[in-house]
């Protein structure tokens, strides 16, 4: 379904640049560079093209295990729609969100931008009253110059040069609106907002797949459905391997008898994961059943120690 609800006469506003960096793992901070007039129109360009390219591809919708042809699809979602960022116990929108957010960012530091610093994002983005857009890049716009890149100078201002102080591409990541998000490149968005634990996003529905592999040969009580859920939805590590289960499960055929086999074998009770033949744990739970079915399970060869794999991969 082609979509073009962006409104593009935000674009008419002068543009601000935004440059954000890593200060701590799924920590971002930002400043703004002020802009010389002479690169509005390359910026403006590079926009419009963008907003050319989402009103006549494909939206599909969002989820992390999706895949884009980015020749003519994009992903879209809500803002609504993204985890919230834990910080200090205190649910917030992710870090890159607020970024884009706010009213205000304070102007970069001039020895930072002629620095060894790295960056790791830019953001072009247009104002009007209430009204925001963003086209970011995730980029270090102070790297190797490549082909089809504007180039730019810093003083008090950004100017266009030909000898490069920032680089800017021709290629937006993403689009962020007041309310919506028009992904383009489905990886640097779920870097981006790594704080937001996207890979939460869709739980639910990966543990119906769960279920659904596991049909009638195991059936999974709600209270375990429930306990499954709820872990892994607060656990991102969790809820990537949640992601991967059904994948194993339509391999390994469960059933209850092989089950019930693996925990005898690793000398676990019966009741860790079941009543009856029916799969049921606690949350308590959730991460032996992953372990399990995973194969993480193993005997030390020499010294007969039970033992679980943190990490591991095919011999």
């Amino acid at each position: 379904m082609a979509n073009g609800a962006i409104d593009a006469g935000l674009l008419n506003n002068d543009p601000t640049l935004i440059i954000g960096w890593r200060d701590a793992p799924r920590s971002l901070q930002a400043s703004m560079v002020p802009l010389h007039e002479n690169t509005f129109g390359d910026m403006r360009g590079v926009c419009l093209k963008t907003l050319a390219f989402i009103s006549s591809a494909d939206r599909l919708i969002y989820h992390p295990q999706g895949s884009l042809d980015r020749s003519h699809e994009y992903f879209w979602l809500r803002i609504s729609d993204i985890p919230k960022s834990s910080d200090e116990g205190t649910s917030t929108d992710a870090r890159l969100i607020q970024i884009l957010k706010a009213s205000k960012l304070d102007n970069i530091d001039m020895e930072m931008l002629g620095s060894d610093e790295s960056f790791l994002f830019y953001a072009i983005t247009f104002r009007s009253k209430n009204k925001r857009i963003a086209f970011v890049r995730k980029t270090d716009p102070k790297r190797v110059v490549q082909k089809g890149s504007v180039f730019f100078h810093y003083t008090q201002a950004l100017k266009k040069v030909s000898k490069p102080d920032l680089v800017l591409e021709d290629d937006i990541d993403l689009v962020v609106t007041n309310s919506e998000v028009y992904v383009l490149n489905r990886v640097a968005f779920e870097q981006l907002l790594s704080d937001a634990h996207i890979a939460t996003y869709e739980v639910a529905r990966y543990v119906s797949q769960v279920e659904q592999q596991l049909g009638t040969r195991l059936p999974l009580t709600p209270a375990a459905k429930e306990a499954l859920e709820k872990v892994c939805a607060s656990r991102p590590a969790l809820a990537v391997r949640l992601r991967d289960l059904p994948a194993r499960l339509s391999q390994i055929n469960l059933d209850a008898a092989k089950l019930k086999t693996q925990l005898r074998r690793h000398k676990a009770p019966m009741d860790l994961l079941f009543k009856g033949d029916d799969l049921d744990f606690t949350e308590t739970n959730v991460n032996a059943f992953l372990d399990v079915v995973e194969g993480r399970w193993f005997e030390d060869g020499l010294g007969k120690e039970q033992r679980r794999a943190d990490r591991y991969r095919l011999r």
